[in-house]
Parts: structure tokens; sequence; C-alpha cells
């Protein structure tokens, strides 16, 4: 197994994950169930530079048996780092084989809960989740899962995120804390996948 882990904070906004890769950009367009900053009484801040966290692991698993996991929202809490919670509000077959699922996830985060909705679209066809957050403390979200076979029992996964947050006072106190829970994420599903799934 081999692995590459990569956080970074660009000094400039970073596209986001998959953009220039024939994926168009999943910034959030819609915003609700959280306050912006200013109306907490917060700075708002468009300056602030978006982090990346990127990794990919070569899994002795099946691409389809991860690719099925990581749809499986309803049981992040169970193993996914600082995942409190999951409400999923719908789960829906779309155009060319996809789903679309619309959940809220709640995340403890620097001794405190952070609540988002997003949306999560599996494209088992290309081999590819997508999320976008629609609401939350950040002003941008977006993560991409690919699942690359490799040979018949093995699978490049790579999972890439983007993040920047709203304020600098919410940067200052959380972004250490997301850079390790996100960092992790893969690990974590790495053993989730050991646990359910065993191959000859």
């Amino acid at each position: 197994m081999s692995t590459q882990v990569h956080v970074a904070a660009p000094s400039l906004p970073s596209p986001a994950c998959g953009e220039g890769k024939g994926r168009g950009t999943t910034r959030s367009g819609a915003r609700v169930g959280w306050p912006r900053p200013a109306a907490a009484g917060l700075s708002a801040r468009d300056d602030l530079p978006a982090r990346r966290v990127a990794a990919t692991r070569r899994l002795h698993h099946r691409w389809n048996d991860l690719y099925d996991l990581v749809l499986d929202i309803e049981r992040y809490p169970a193993f996914v780092p600082g995942c409190r919670a999951v409400k999923v509000y719908s789960r829906a077959a779309a155009a060319a084989g996809r789903t679309v699922i619309v959940s809220r996830m709640t995340v403890g985060v620097a001794g405190f809960d952070v609540s988002y909705a997003s949306r999560t679209t599996g494209d088992a066809g290309a081999r590819r989740v997508e999320v976008e957050a629609l609401d939350g403390p950040l002003r941008r979200l977006d993560a991409l899962w690919t699942f690359e076979p490799d040979g018949d029992e093995w699978t490049s996964v790579g999972f890439c995120l983007d993040y920047a947050f709203d304020s600098a006072i919410l940067s200052a106190v959380a972004s250490r804390a997301f850079a390790a829970m996100f960092g992790e994420i893969l690990a974590a599903f790495e053993r989730r996948a050991d646990r359910l799934f065993t191959l000859s």
C-alpha cells in the first residue's frame, strides 16, 4: 500500500478539486441555516486563502465496494473522524446512473459542534463522488473522491478537499482542527473497508 498526503494553504485561491479535468466548479450556490459572519458579529473575509487536503492510497479492495462505502453516508458517525451525526434529507437516482444525496452532517471541531448541509453526487460510470457544501461556517467546501481499478482486487483511491473559512476568527480557532480531521478521512475509510470487505 502506498500513501501520499498533502495539506496546503495557498496564498491565492486554488481551483476546486478536479477543475480542469472535465469538471466544473462546485462552489456553494446556496447558504441556509447558518448566519453570515457579519450577522454574527464576525468579520467576513473574502481574501482568506483556500486550503486543500489531497491524498491517494492503493487499497486492497474492489473499487465498487469503496464507492458504495463513500455513499453510505448514514453510517459515517461510526467511523469518520469528528462526525457526530448525519441526517439524510433525500437520496435519489439522477440521469446517467448518478445518485444524488442531500444531507446534514454535524462534526466536532476544536471543542464545539459545526453543522452543514451538503449535496453528494455519486457517478459510478465515472467512478467518482463529488461533495458540495450548501451552507455552514465555511465560504467553500468541495470534495472529490476518485476510484481507479488496479487489477481485479486493488484500487487507487484519491481524495481531494478544498475549503475556506468565512472569517479570520473562525480560521484562527478551527483551521488546525479541520486540517487534522480532514487529513485522517482516507485512513478512516481504509480501516472501515478492511473491517467490512474481505478478499482472498
